[in-house]
């Protein structure tokens, strides 16, 4: 599941890493009164920790709007409103040696993303 902390946390491991580094993040859910707030906070996280960003829900938009006043480069960032679109296109996205990082609440279903790349870049 996520929350901002896990999130920021997640990403600061992903800087870590040497290859192209890709996040897929997804709405954190259930943020009532919070939501625009949190979803901002993650966009200020992202500079410097990623280099590809794939961003999947309706809450995340606030998280794209940051990150582009932030500075991050907008053909570096795909926007999509379900996991089914993300499966669809990732294949596009994806080089040889990527890092991927996939964070969200466990309602965004990202997990489908995980068992798609799971079984199509086996090692």
């Amino acid at each position: 599941n996520a929350s901002l902390d896990s999130m920021i946390s997640a990403l600061n491991v992903l800087k870590t890493f040497k290859n192209r580094k890709i996040a897929v993040l997804g709405d954190i859910l259930e943020t009532g009164k919070y939501e625009e707030e949190i979803h901002k906070n993650i966009g200020k996280n992202i500079i410097g920790n990623t280099d590809i960003l794939i961003l999947v829900g309706n809450s995340i938009k606030y998280t794209y709007e940051e990150v582009i006043k932030e500075g991050f480069n907008k053909d570096n960032i795909y926007l999509f409103t379900t996991y089914e679109e993300v499966i669809k296109n990732i294949d596009k996205i994806l080089k040889k040696d990527d890092v991927v990082l996939v964070k969200a609440s466990h309602g965004i279903h990202l997990e489908n993303v995980i068992d798609y790349l799971s079984k199509t870049y086996e090692n």
